[in-house]
């Protein structure tokens, strides 16, 4: 049996079958006649009435009556819906609060009828968006403004509001919030810090920066030194995406002495700098990133955390 394909009113959507077009007949029920129309290339046209149809394709070149029966059904649109098309795969189980910046998502708009389904064909309703704030996302239309391709520029958050130009009453608001996760804020980074960059997205991370800040120990687990102060853009790009985010470098102020067998470490993410502990010749760097103080009273640098 054929699904029936809902469509809204005054609409079109184009029938296509396994036969090869030439020796396929379309055609409409006088019953369904006030309700859509088609051609002989199988473009069916909904009028304004609503209720159920169906068009009936017809094999002509068989001796023997070979028809098929669409059912159709001619629907109001009740609702606006939006789908999310990007599927995001996280590096941890804890889910996302907000988004990281650089991302890029496909939204879907989708128009149900007054039982929640959706509708197959809109040429009628003519999709309109506008996001309440401009610099903070990109987004680019296709298929008559039902695909929004959005890309999240900046920290900050936006609402977006997607409406039919037609009739306003329908009408779906999207909240997007952006935010930088590839480094944490809880510390601010030093000269000569080892620092790992994580990203919130599974998938093989390949990293970057734009200019010489940073001196990158492993690029594709994001281990890097900071080599001078000043700020630097740092992007990630894994799976299919590309996340950035921008972090200051700053100088040591005073200093504190440690004992001796101490581990240093702030977090999972910063760790201290073995040119300003002198322990460059004696450090070693664990997958861990944590940084072993040798069997000698040694006066750091700190930043007094």
């Amino acid at each position: 049996m054929v699904p029936s394909i809902r469509l809204t009113q005054n609409t079109e959507i184009q029938l296509e079958t396994a036969w090869p077009q030439s020796i396929v007949e379309y055609s409409v029920p006088s019953e369904f006649a006030d309700r859509l129309s088609v051609t002989k290339s199988g473009l069916v046209q909904t009028k304004y009435v609503a209720g159920p149809a169906a068009v009936v394709v017809r094999r002509t070149d068989l001796s023997e009556n070979e028809t098929s029966v669409v059912p159709m059904s001619i629907l109001a649109v009740h609702s606006l819906d939006v789908i999310i098309l990007t599927k995001l795969e996280l590096s941890t189980s804890t889910p996302l609060v907000h988004l990281p910046v650089g991302i890029r998502i496909v939204l879907k708009v989708v128009l149900r009828d007054s039982r929640g389904r959706e509708l197959s064909a809109s040429s009628n309703n003519r999709i309109s968006y506008r996001p309440h704030r401009f610099d903070l996302t990109e987004i680019v239309a296709s298929d008559v403004n039902q695909t929004l391709t959005i890309t999240l520029k900046s920290v900050g958050e936006t609402v977006l509001k997607i409406w039919d130009s037609a009739d306003p009453s329908l009408n779906v608001f999207v909240r997007l919030s952006a935010k930088e996760m590839l480094y944490p804020s809880t510390r601010k980074p030093v000269v000569s810090d080892i620092v790992c960059f994580t990203s919130p997205l599974s998938g093989a991370p390949r990293w970057l920066s734009n200019d010489n800040h940073l001196e990158w120990l492993d690029v594709e687990r994001g281990f890097a030194r900071l080599t001078r102060t000043g700020s630097t853009h740092v992007t990630v790009k894994v799976a299919g995406q590309k996340l950035t985010t921008s972090v200051g470098f700053y100088l040591l102020k005073f200093t504190s002495v440690l004992r001796t067998g101490d581990f240093i470490s702030a977090t999972s993410i910063f760790f201290v700098n073995p040119s300003i502990l002198h322990l460059a010749k004696w450090a070693t760097i664990s997958i861990g990133c944590r940084w072993f103080v040798p069997s000698v009273n040694t006066t750091v640098v700190s930043n007094g955390f």
